[in-house]
């Protein structure tokens, strides 16, 4: 009975070698909306990354308008690591069991949604208990952000654009924390900054009037995020 079933076994065409692993994938079927669905994911770990690094290069400026210290800056850096370490298993399970696109979508919703609540408010308490929720929230996607780019490839590209497609994919979400660099400075100006380049007069602006007039690039700074 066993040799039969091992001489049917090995007389059908779907022996597993070398050879026939290359036929299969020389057969993977190949959509023009692949494109289109690495540019979509680029965008959301880009924005991950940058949101995950929001206040390092503009800390003198938190500081200054929200009352925060050195520790409250760290802490909400290391939300990003910390959420990051408690969510990896779960969002490990959903890639497998509901597939990428759920879980892609979802660490997309839990980005968007940190970085909308952190629009609600300026007053310094609030701000400060919406600013950690959020970023907690952001750091719960980072391991579809930095994780999912092989998985991508996989799905969605053959054998021979795979190592581009997951380089592209798994660098953009460093870029994003690169871009923090520049762009946070660019819009929210600290204290010394601003009162060389924005004060004609000569005259230091008082810290009180400073924190009044930044605020409002926090405001768009967040509502960038968001976007």
């Amino acid at each position: 009975m066993m040799s039969s079933e091992t001489s049917s076994l090995l007389d059908n065409n779907d022996k597993v070698g070398p050879g026939n692993l290359q036929d299969t994938c020389q057969e993977t079927k190949v959509y023009k909306r692949r494109y289109y669905v690495v540019v979509v994911f680029c965008v959301f770990a880009f924005c991950q990354g940058w949101i995950w690094n929001t206040f390092g290069p503009i800390q003198g400026a938190a500081e200054h308008v929200f009352g925060w210290g050195d520790s409250t800056i760290a802490l909400l850096a290391n939300w990003g690591p910390i959420s990051y370490v408690f969510t990896v298993t779960l969002f490990s399970w959903l890639l497998n069991v509901k597939g990428l696109r759920w879980a892609v979508l979802l660490s997309a919703a839990l980005v968007a949604v940190g970085a909308g609540i952190r629009c609600i408010s300026m007053e310094q308490t609030t701000a400060t208990w919406l600013n950690h929720i959020g970023l907690i929230m952001n750091g719960m996607a980072g391991p579809m952000a930095m994780s999912a780019p092989s998985v991508i490839s996989t799905v969605w590209f053959p054998p021979g654009e795979r190592t581009t497609a997951t380089a592209v994919t798994a660098t953009l979400n460093y870029f994003g924390i690169a871009a923090s660099f520049v762009l946070g400075p660019l819009v929210v100006s600290d204290y010394e900054t601003f009162n060389v380049t924005s004060n004609l007069s000569f005259t230091p602006i008082r810290l009180t009037d400073y924190c009044i007039m930044i605020e409002f690039t926090f405001v768009v700074y967040h509502c960038v995020h968001c976007l």
